[in-house]
Parts: C-alpha cells; sequence; structure tokens
C-alpha cells in the first residue's frame, strides 16, 4: 500500500491516534506515514470558530466518509425517535421512557459515583423513592431535571443561551433560583500556575477564562447553521467537561446542553431519552481522546468515539423496546384466565358471524333467561349432530290465516337487556366501618399513629376522574415486575418492614387514592388488628397518610419528597 493508502485507511475506515497507529503498525518508525495521515487530515479540515484554553481553533476532519458515518448516526437516531413518537399505547410509551432514563440515570450514577443500586435508580423512576442518601442528590436532581423538559417544558421557545445553562443547572442541584452560575474560583492552585507554562495541559479553564470560553462556544451553536446537529452535540459534552464552567454538575448539564442541541433537529423532545450521558464517562480511552482533542483542536476523535459507544446503546434500547410491545400483546392474549373466559356471558348478534360452540363439556346455553320453558329442557348446540335425526312423514297440515294482531304498547321506560361480553368489574373493597375509641392505658404499648387531618365524605366524594369518588381504587400503575422489585426494595431500604407491608404498598401506592384497614386484611389474610397496626405502622414511616372520615380511618400514599 502507498502512503496515502495508509492516511486514508487511518482516517476514514478507523480515525487513529498516534499511539494506536504504531500499535496498528507494529512499528514504532511512523514518522512519515504519520506526516501523510496529519496531511490528508488537515486537507478536509472544516474550522469552527470557538477556541480551546490556550486560543486555538477547534476543528472537524469532514471527509466523505466520515461525513456520511455522521449521517448514518442521525438517520439511526431518527429512526429510533420515531419509533418513540409513534407509541400509541400509554403504557408501552411510559416504560420505553422509563428504560430510557434507566441508562440515562445510571450513567450519571457512575461518573457522579454515587453508588446508587438498581433497585433505588427504579423506585427512582417509579416516584416510589424514599430513601434519604445525600449521596444520591445529584441522580435525583438529574432525574428530576429530565422529567421536566420530557414533560413539562416548552421545547419550541427553547432558546440556547446562558439563560438555558442558569436553568438546567438550577434543575439539577433542585434550586427554584441560582444564588451562582459560573465559577469565582479555581478547584486547586494549577490552573493558575499552568497559565505561565509553554502550551499547557489543563484540567479545566481559569475561572476568569470561562465568560468569554462559553460565549464564544453559544455563539458558535447558535450560528453555525453548516454544522450537523450531532456534531455539535458532540461537541457540548466536551466543551463543558472541558471548561468545566460550575462548581458541580458540570457533566448533568453538558448532557442536557446536547440533548437540548439535538432536540433543534427532528428528533425534537425525543432527543432527551437519546443517552449522550455515556460519552462522559471517564473511560481510559475517552481520557486519552479528550487530552488529544484539548492539545490538536480535532473534534473528529470525540466524534468517532460517540458514534462508537452511542450505535449499540440505540440498538439495545429499541431491542428493550420491541420486547416491551411483545409483553403487552402476551399480556392482551393471557389477560382473561380460564376461570374468567367460562364466567363471561357471550351472546351472539344477530349481525355477528357464525357461533362456533365449544367442543368441551361446557356448552354456550342458546336461550336467554326469559325463555324459562325451553331453557329446562336440556337443549345444547353442536356444530353437527352425531348422527342425523329422524323426521317423521306425515302429511302436512293445511294453513289457516292468522288473525290480525294489534302491536302491544311499547314501554319506552322499561329496561331493555343487553348482552354482555366481559364480567362485571370487582367492587372496591369498602371502607372499614369500625368506630375509633379512645387510647387506653391497656393500648399504649402499641404503636399509635395521629391522624394528620380530617376530610368529609363529601370532599372524597369529588369528582376527580370523571364523577368516580376517590375511594375507588384504579389501577396499580407499576406492572408486575416493577411490584417485586419495589417489594424488595422497600425490604432492603427499611428493615423495619414486614413483607406482608411492603407487598401490600408495592401492590397500593397509586396516588391519589385511598386504602382502608379492611383491604389490607383481605390482601393479606390475616386478622383486623394485625392489618390495623401494619397499615399504622406504614403511616408512622411516612408512606401513607393517615386521614380521618367521620369516625373511621383512611390511609393515602405521601408523594416522593416530602418530608418523614
Amino acid at each position: 500500500m502507498s502512503e496515502k493508502e495508509w492516511a486514508v485507511a487511518y482516517t476514514d475506515e478507523q480515525y487513529l491516534l498516534r499511539s494506536e497507529v504504531v500499535k496498528a503498525m507494529n512499528t514504532t518508525l511512523i514518522d512519515g506515514y504519520w506526516a501523510d495521515i496529519l496531511a490528508y487530515r488537515k486537507s478536509k479540515e472544516l474550522t469552527f470558530s470557538f477556541k480551546t484554553i490556550t486560543n486555538h481553533f477547534f476543528y472537524l476532519t469532514a471527509s466523505e466518509a466520515i461525513k456520511a458515518k455522521i449521517t448514518q448516526f442521525e438517520l439511526a437516531s431518527a429512526r429510533f425517535a420515531n419509533v418513540l413518537k409513534k407509541m400509541n399505547d400509554p403504557r408501552e410509551k411510559e416504560q420505553a421512557e422509563r428504560a430510557c432514563q434507566l441508562l440515562a440515570l445510571r450513567t450519571i450514577s457512575t461518573i457522579e459515583n454515587a453508588q446508587m443500586s438498581e433497585l433505588s435508580l427504579k423506585a427512582l423512576l417509579n416516584n416510589t423513592y424514599q430513601e434519604a442518601n445525600p449521596f444520591h442528590a445529584p441522580v435525583i436532581g438529574y432525574a428530576d431535571a429530565l422529567k421536566f423538559y420530557l414533560h413539562e417544558r416548552d421545547l419550541s421557545s427553547l432558546r440556547l443561551t446562558e439563560d438555558f445553562l442558569a436553568e438546567a443547572l438550577g434543575k439539577c442541584l433542585q434550586s427554584a433560583e441560582l444564588t451562582r452560575f459560573y465559577r469565582t474560583s479555581d478547584f486547586d492552585s494549577y490552573a493558575q500556575r499552568a497559565r505561565y507554562l509553554y502550551n499547557p495541559d489543563y484540567n479545566y479553564a481559569p475561572f476568569d477564562f470561562i465568560e468569554p470560553l462559553m460565549s464564544g462556544f453559544l455563539l458558535w451553536v447558535k450560528r453555525s447553521d453548516d454544522v450537523s446537529y450531532f456534531v455539535k452535540a458532540v461537541a457540548a459534552c466536551y466543551y463543558l467537561d472541558y471548561v468545566m464552567p460550575f462548581s458541580e454538575r458540570n457533566d448533568e448539564v453538558a448532557s442536557l446542553l446536547a440533548k437540548a442541541i439535538y432536540a433543534t433537529s427532528e428528533v425534537s423532545r425525543e432527543a432527551f431519552l437519546i443517552p449522550f450521558e455515556t460519552i462522559l464517562v471517564k473511560s481510559a480511552r475517552y481520557k486519552a481522546l479528550a487530552l488529544e482533542t484539548q492539545r490538536s483542536g480535532d473534534l473528529t476523535y470525540l466524534i468517532m468515539y460517540a458514534i462508537g459507544v452511542l450505535t449499540p446503546l440505540l440498538d439495545s434500547l429499541s431491542e428493550e423496546i420491541k420486547n416491551i410491545k411483545i409483553a403487552t400483546y402476551r399480556e392482551e392474549f393471557t389477560a382473561l384466565s380460564p376461570e374468567e373466559l367460562k364466567a363471561a356471558n357471550v351472546v351472539a348478534s344477530p349481525a355477528s358471524a357464525p357461533l362456533k360452540t365449544p367442543t368441551g363439556p361446557e356448552q354456550l346455553s342458546l336461550f336467554s333467561g326469559e325463555n324459562k320453558s325451553a331453557a329446562k329442557e336440556n337443549v345444547t348446540l353442536t356444530e353437527k349432530p352425531a348422527t342425523p335425526p329422524i323426521i317423521a312423514l306425515t302429511p302436512a297440515p293445511t294453513p289457516v290465516p292468522a288473525p290480525a294482531l294489534t302491536p302491544a304498547p311499547i314501554n319506552e321506560s322499561a329496561p331493555v337487556p343487553q348482552a354482555r361480553t366481559t364480567p362485571a368489574p370487582a367492587v372496591a373493597p369498602a371502607v372499614e366501618e369500625k368506630t375509633v375509641e379512645a387510647s387506653t392505658p391497656a393500648t399504649s404499648g402499641k404503636v399509635v399513629v395521629a391522624p394528620e387531618r380530617t376530610i368529609t365524605r363529601e370532599k372524597m366524594a369529588q369528582p376527580d376522574n370523571g364523577g368516580e369518588s376517590a375511594l375507588v381504587v384504579e389501577e396499580n400503575p407499576l406492572s408486575d415486575k416493577e411490584i417485586k422489585e419495589y417489594t424488595q426494595y422497600l425490604l432492603e431500604t427499611n428493615p423495619a418492614l414486614n413483607r406482608n407491608q411492603a407487598s401490600f404498598l408495592a401492590n397500593h401506592c397509586t396516588m391519589g387514592r385511598y386504602y382502608t384497614i379492611q383491604q389490607f386484611k383481605k390482601f393479606t389474610r390475616c386478622a383486623y388488628e394485625t392489618a390495623r397496626t401494619s397499615m399504622d405502622k406504614l403511616a408512622q414511616e411516612r408512606y401513607y397518610s393517615k386521614l380521618q372520615v367521620k369516625n373511621k380511618f383512611v390511609y393515602t400514599p405521601i408523594k416522593k419528597g416530602e418530608a418523614k
């Protein structure tokens, strides 16, 4: 191969560092080859308007092969976003978004060394997180920021300025109003000493360099219409990690800025579900590429690295979303148990297709409740009779004209019987009617939780969901798998709970619903006194708020974030 072919191979096929070229060629004598590689890259250079700390311009090697790889990734990310956009089932969409957010939070936990367990991360996404661990604060703040930009922020009014950086930093810090913005001091004395060295390697920018550096970068983001959105997003990840303009949460704000830049493309809102956070995991290769980017200004290293990191992650998330859809279809087909199918009252309408009756012993009756005499005769429907019936050959009777009949008046107020194809829904358990008695010395040793406030039955019956009473228990927002994980999470984070209490809470945690002692008793099949003590225990641990309705108590879940 000629030297130029080496240059093309180690640029377009693999964008390698000098040290990596040495390993690939298995020789240290590569000065001539490396000069040709740099010359080829220089001929394809696209210079940007923002600079390094040492005042060099950043650039991209924009060869046709590299531009094709960038375009290919952008198309793949657009397809991934379209799959999320076209999910019509709200339950499926919520689970798919949780899968994407779980990867993002897992990555932030790694970057911040928060050591947050998988169960804690899932509890945070399910709004069932109950820990008070200060090391988890960066992950909790980032989860709130993602939720804000996914569901609350109007992205059409998004402006990628310092105002956005301040907003993102405030969300990550869980602060309604910032008391500080850019750093006004350095992390240590190295940055000031490095200013007097020739071409030094900076770990971060000196504090008095931050404002001009960030102003130049944000101006480039705003005005560079000819640059790919993906290139801008990766540049944002790297640049904020390089400058470190804030005292804390730099990687989180960098990720949100990258997502916001990408959201201005056709990917839109779903850009906040693309795992740009994974680019910033400080692997050995990332550190080597970031150092070379700082020295040379060549952003191509990190662009190619980001494509290599994000592509398999998008494929993995796409596979997980496909499995979510499959699981939903499987649940639809197995929703009814055999007993429920037998109990279903299926009546074929005249306009429907011919009725096919099961061949088993359980067969459908052809008669409704009105035809009592016919129903007494044990008549069943079969597709084909076992033997042909015997027909008596008797002369047909002479037809007699039927007398004219006057139709009976129709009683419009009378109920019209209707066929029902599904079983009637189960009635919610009634509120426990046990009268509250004053405490006596004999009960002073038991756990007693005073009611937090008294509410009236009328207030609980207000039409908060289309006219239904608040006492009607809705479907648990968690899936069966999430319920099991939440039960395990509760047992691991609070040893004061027993398995019955944890299991009941995991199955009865819908916000805005009210649960009773009788429901606990029925759910766990325990004695009333055990159920009462357990519900009071859950209220004492601040999982439920205990409310008094006249002479009885109900319990409602407490939202995440309320003080214990």
